[in-house]
Formats: C-alpha cells, structure tokens, sequence
C-alpha cells in the first residue's frame, strides 16, 4: 500500500494542507509529538510502506508552523525568534543563532542586568539584589528579596517569616482579615483560629490551639493539684513498671515507672489554678 508524504494543520476548527519543503519522505508506523512549548512537531523514523519494510527510517525531522515573533519565517527556520524584536532572541529556541534575550517580554537592546542574576534591569522584580529564582510570593512582581510587604492574601498587613517586611504582621497571612480580628487575643486571627475561645495566656500552635502542657492531665491548660492527684494515684515507686494504660502519660521520665523523678519534673511544671502551663516545662 502507498505511503503518503502529505502534511495537514488543525487550527482548533480546520484542517489546512501545509507545504514545507525540504519535509520528510513518505513513511508508516513513525512516531511523532508535539512540543507546544517551542510550538514544533518531531517525527521520528517509520517503514517507507504500510507492510513493513525490512527498511526502517532512522531519521528525525524537527518542523513547526508557528512563527512566534511574526517575522514571516517559521521557529524551526528562523535564525533569531525574537518576540520583543529587540534584537535578542528568546530563549528555548535551538535555530536561534542571535544572542539570548534576558528579557523576552520586554523591549531592552542594551540588556542591562545591573545585579546580574541573568533578568534584564527592565523585566527583573528585583534589579538592585540578585534573586535568580524571582521568587515573589505574594505576585505583586516585587520580588520577596526586596519587597517590603509580602502579603499573600492581600490584606494590608504581611506574611511572617519575610525579614524584609515593614508591614504590620498578618495574624492569619492565608485567609483575608483586614481587621485583624482576635477575640482571645492570642496571636491566631479569628478568620483561620481552630480554636476560638483560648483563655487568656495559654500557648498556642500556628492554628490557634493549645500547645500541649506537661503533667496537664486533665486538659484544662494549667498544671494543679487536680493533675497531681493523678499523679499520685499512678504512683508504683522506683523501678516498677507502671502498666496500668490510664497512668502512662504519668511517666513523664519515659523510664516505665512513675516515682520520685517523675515528681520531680511535675514541680518544675506545677503552675497553680488558672495559671497557663508552660510547655517546655519539662525540657
């Protein structure tokens, strides 16, 4: 059976023959894709008919239609793809013989890069401070090196952990609270708190809930007389495992056995009633 050697675009709505010399000879069973980042088609190989030949075609054709800088050559043949026409190819494309263009986007022939971090002066986020990733975490196209408010959620107020902010800092930096509020005022904004409602003092995560308190058996967030009779009534004494499963939290020495040691480390954490107990208490 006859191979056909013809070439067809779909533009999304229609087929359209295209002509392309030179163009690869007819062939079956090849293997082609498509890169839509450099907007080219590689063909690989195939038999020269439908029964296959003894004759495989080890050839690759590289071939596009698309002409990116409108200059009336298409990628493949084009000796410089140019988009901003500054003299400067754009980078990605291997017929390009021109110099690379360290500003595509941006019209800048004398490619000024004043921190050198490989973005042109015109297009860099940050042009006075090298920052090759052009992080900009919050997309307002100043770089994180340099921006004086990383607000990712655009509230005013910005992101912790951005040494460079002058900005308030945001209490809930992933969820829109331009009020700040903070109704048990303890660091975690109303809009993200997972636990609303904390008593006054206590230590809290990231979500707004407690931080865990050594020898707060009963979870009320202070370390009193209620936790110490807990304590006592799982004391075995020195080298006596303690097997019962309510008082293993009572081995706060992680030795198997709840005596005087561990005494000890829950006076260092007793806090009183209604006083908030400190987490590292027992560091």
């Amino acid at each position: 059976m006859l191979c056909l050697d013809d070439t067809w675009e779909w533009d999304g709505d229609n087929w359209s023959q295209q002509v392309i010399p030179p163009s690869p000879a007819a062939r079956a069973s090849h293997a082609m894709v498509f890169d839509s980042v450099r907007g080219m088609s590689f063909l690989f190989g195939g038999y020269p008919s439908y029964f296959l030949s003894p004759t495989f075609l080890g050839d690759t054709w590289l071939g596009g239609f698309t002409d990116m800088d409108g200059d009336g050559l298409t990628d493949p043949c084009d000796g410089c793809t140019d988009t901003d026409g500054d003299g400067f190819g754009n980078p990605g494309f291997p017929s390009n013989t021109c110099q690379p263009d360290n500003c595509p986007a941006s019209v800048n022939s004398d490619q000024a890069d004043g921190d050198t971090d490989g973005f042109g002066d015109v297009c860099d986020n940050c042009p006075a401070m090298t920052n090759p990733d052009q992080a900009d975490a919050d997309g307002d196209l100043v770089g994180d090196l340099c921006d004086s408010c990383t607000d990712t959620d655009g509230d005013g107020p910005g992101n912790p952990g951005f040494p460079l902010n002058t900005c308030s800092l945001d209490n809930c930096p992933g969820a829109s609270n331009p009020q700040q509020e903070d109704a048990d005022d303890d660091g975690v904004g109303d809009a993200c708190d997972a636990c609303p409602g904390t008593p006054s003092g206590v230590v809290v995560d990231e979500t707004g809930c407690p931080v865990p308190v050594p020898c707060d058996f009963d979870g009320d967030s202070d370390v009193d007389q209620t936790d110490f009779g807990h304590l006592q009534r799982c004391f075995s004494g020195s080298a006596v495992i303690q097997e019962d499963p309510v008082c293993q939290d009572a081995r706060l020495d992680l030795d198997g056995d709840v005596d005087v040691y561990d005494v000890s480390i829950f006076r260092r954490c007793l806090s009183g009633p209604g006083v908030p107990g400190d987490p590292h208490c027992a560091d």
